[in-house]
């Protein structure tokens, strides 16, 4: 059964409630035959709401999911070996939002994935091409149907990604080997060459030099790291850069330092995110479907009660 693969998990991450219930086990369901089941919000005893609805066919594929919370409704359909062959989006009015539809190897890996969004007269689309290893060969992004980017992947015997290239000119193009961008191309707007980043790294992974040619001239941006740790400064042709120049460089190459944004001009920086733990306390009925999850958790700073989920079951 093949109901719980990604972009299943995909869908209903934007519809769990902050304290995520746990979702019905689809082994229990599968043996006994679940048709559907109801969660409700039950906090702490004084109230009872719709939190999510699931639906299963006879073979325990699902093939609907609502959100009682946000309004949302989710079809899926499968082939003749449960394998799903499309997941479907829809608003509470109804409209489309989102929608994959996948193709199969003999296998039963990925082969081919369309992904589409019809929120608005764009229509952009996303189609993804697998080897028979359920690697990534190719990512097109289409928007009005016209193709705007292409992203291609080489895998080594150990399926490990070893060389990414984005084969379609536009603002910005990479070409990646083992896990690091090694170029980086800037286009003008008429798809022209503006300028071509060369990436260099040490043994042990870290960016050290940058070179970037526009037209004849090449600069050549160096890394100098304080004590082994992720601190570091940014020189430009062997002197000390201009903060117009970092800012411009921080904008092209921050992503790939160790540390989120160098502090060295005193540019801001994201507050982390409080942390929290969830604990639940499942109840399981006979079949092993569960009945009822507690849970119990705590933000690094606050505590909140317990609150409830009960489960409602419908059999085939």
């Amino acid at each position: 059964m093949k109901q719980h693969f990604l972009l299943f998990s995909l869908f209903l991450s934007t519809i769990l409630f902050s304290q995520e219930f746990t979702e019905p086990d689809s082994a229990a369901i599968h043996k006994s035959k679940v048709k559907s089941v109801k969660i409700y919000y039950t906090g702490t005893g004084t109230t009872h709401l719709l939190s999510q609805e699931y639906q299963y066919d006879p073979n325990g594929n699902l093939v609907f999911a609502h959100s009682g919370s946000a309004g949302y409704y989710y079809q899926f359909t499968y082939n003749n070996k449960s394998e799903q062959i499309s997941s479907l989006q829809y608003s509470n009015t109804g409209e489309l939002i989102s929608g994959f539809f996948t193709d199969y190897y003999s296998n039963g890996k990925r082969f081919h994935v369309k992904h589409t969004y019809s929120q608005d007269s764009i229509h952009p689309a996303t189609i993804y091409t697998y080897d028979t290893a359920g690697n990534v060969l190719e990512e097109s992004h289409y928007i009005k149907g016209n193709l705007t980017r292409t992203y291609k992947n080489e895998y080594d015997e150990n399926n490990k990604n070893i060389h990414r290239t984005d084969s379609t000119p536009g603002l910005e193009t990479y070409e990646t080997r083992n896990n690091k961008t090694v170029r980086q191309t800037y286009y003008n707007t008429d798809n022209s060459l503006k300028e071509n980043c060369l990436l260099f790294y040490s043994d042990k992974g870290r960016l050290m030099r940058t070179a970037c040619t526009k037209g004849k001239t090449t600069d050549t941006y160096s890394i100098a790291y304080e004590d082994n740790s992720s601190d570091y400064k940014v020189s430009k042709n062997g002197n000390k850069i201009s903060k117009e120049d970092y800012v411009e460089w921080d904008r092209k190459f921050r992503w790939l330092m160790e540390r989120p944004m160098s502090e060295e001009f005193g540019l801001p920086y994201s507050d982390p995110v409080p942390t929290y733990e969830y604990k639940h306390e499942l109840i399981r009925d006979k079949k092993g479907n569960i009945t009822k999850d507690i849970i119990k958790g705590a933000y690094e700073y606050m505590n909140f009660k317990p609150v409830e989920f009960d489960y409602a079951y419908e059999y085939w």
